[in-house]
């Protein structure tokens, strides 16, 4: 079998060299390309004007070149989007509208596709869905949203998530809680796959433990700051822990908007010596800041899947998790703790009681543990075969 020609899309753009918010799809993607022709291509759109001058100095399609090293080609390719007032299309519309055009345009950078492998439903799957339809093409959508009702407040949107659905051969779910949403939604009719994300055990490697360990609890969150992500509960967790007398390190690694109400927050609460918000970090970082821990805390109010708990435990430290719809389907008491979403107290007891069991845990079992469910080669060999059932025929052409 020839490597099928595979086109990703993404509902978030990739940041230079894989990093941000969006670098589980540039490592997916990583993973996958040894065994297809991969392109990733990012879609804007301009204005008619602002189109028309692309085109005219060849620039409508760039190459992207701070994204992989040769083996993936990255393209970035504009698409006139005319007034509303004339072509009495919604955006959604427009998306779909420019499939055709990206259809086109990507034919003749790689020579032809054979299968759309789209990022979440909205708006890349939308893209992808008229991209498939324009080539004839199998379409497989891998939803990463939290929560799926997201794309769903709207007759416009349920329409489009609709038309995505009926279109896609395959619909991967990052979890089993996001996989019966998606399939209470779309009926009998729809595959949904449950393929968990990769995690990256080559990077988030087993670390020893603190020798210095002590009395002091150093904790760490990786997350965007975010209201979904319940770091207020973090922050009043680690306030309770302090009313009980423990010394706790409390550093929350990520950016977002609501970092001016946690430094208030941390003010009231008197523990504001007790955080550290260290803003965004590269992968590499993260590793390190999870190895300098002792426990990682997830306090979201929803996670399809939960990467930073999982990267935790390929680092060998245990997780106290919410039972916030992904990371209780791998955290238990042999690896951490589950508590209900927005319960400080209850949170303050688990980190304190795995506190207590930390000699317990086995960086190097616990590594093994999540290499053998997410590990690179179990994530690559879970989608090749949902690629080729996809292709069905064209795959043994």
């Amino acid at each position: 079998m020839a490597q099928p020609r595979v086109l990703y899309l993404s509902s978030w753009p990739i940041g230079a060299r894989g990093e941000g918010a969006a670098s589980f799809v540039y490592e997916q993607i990583e993973s996958l390309s040894p065994d297809v022709r991969a392109l990733y291509v990012e879609h804007r759109f301009d204005s008619a004007l602002g189109w028309a001058r692309r085109r005219a100095l060849g620039v409508d399609v760039e190459t992207i070149s701070d994204l992989w090293a040769g083996h993936v080609t990255a393209l970035r390719m504009w698409t006139p989007r005319l007034s509303s007032r004339l072509t009495r299309r919604s955006v959604l519309g427009d998306v779909w509208h420019a499939g055709s055009m990206v259809a086109a345009r990507t034919v003749r950078a790689l020579g032809g596709v054979d299968l759309v492998h789209s990022h979440v439903v909205l708006p890349a799957g939308l893209l992808g869905a008229a991209v498939a339809e324009a080539l004839g093409i199998p379409l497989v959508l891998q939803e990463h949203s939290g929560p799926f009702d997201m794309h769903l407040d709207s007759e416009e949107k349920r329409d489009a998530v609709r038309r995505v659905l009926a279109r896609a051969r395959s619909v991967i779910a990052v979890s089993d809680q996001l996989a019966d949403r998606i399939r209470k939604f779309a009926g009998a009719g729809t595959r949904v796959d449950v393929v968990p994300n990769l995690v990256r055990t080559d990077l988030f490697v087993a670390a020893p433990t603190r020798d210095d360990a002590g009395d002091d609890i150093h904790l760490v969150c990786v997350s965007g700051l975010h209201p979904v992500k319940g770091l207020d509960t973090l922050l009043r967790a680690a306030a309770e822990l302090r009313a009980r007398n423990c010394r706790v390190q409390l550093e929350i690694v990520g950016d977002g908007p609501v970092r001016p109400e946690l430094e208030s927050l941390s003010r009231e609460l008197g523990i504001a010596d007790a955080v550290t918000l260290t803003g965004h970090l590269n992968r590499a970082l993260v590793a390190e800041r999870i190895a300098a821990a002792d426990i990682c805390v997830c306090a979201s109010r929803h996670e399809t899947f939960g990467l930073a708990p999982a990267e935790a435990l390929s680092v060998g430290r245990p997780v106290v998790s919410t039972r916030c719809g992904g990371p209780e389907s791998f955290v238990s008491g042999k690896c951490g703790a589950l508590v209900p979403v927005d319960d400080a107290p209850a949170m303050a007891d688990a980190i304190a009681a795995t506190w207590c069991r930390r000699a317990e845990f086995d960086p190097a079992a616990m590594h093994e543990y999540v290499h053998a469910r997410f590990g690179a080669g179990v994530f690559r060999g879970r989608v090749l075969r949902l690629y080729r059932d996809a292709l069905g025929d064209r795959a043994a052409a």
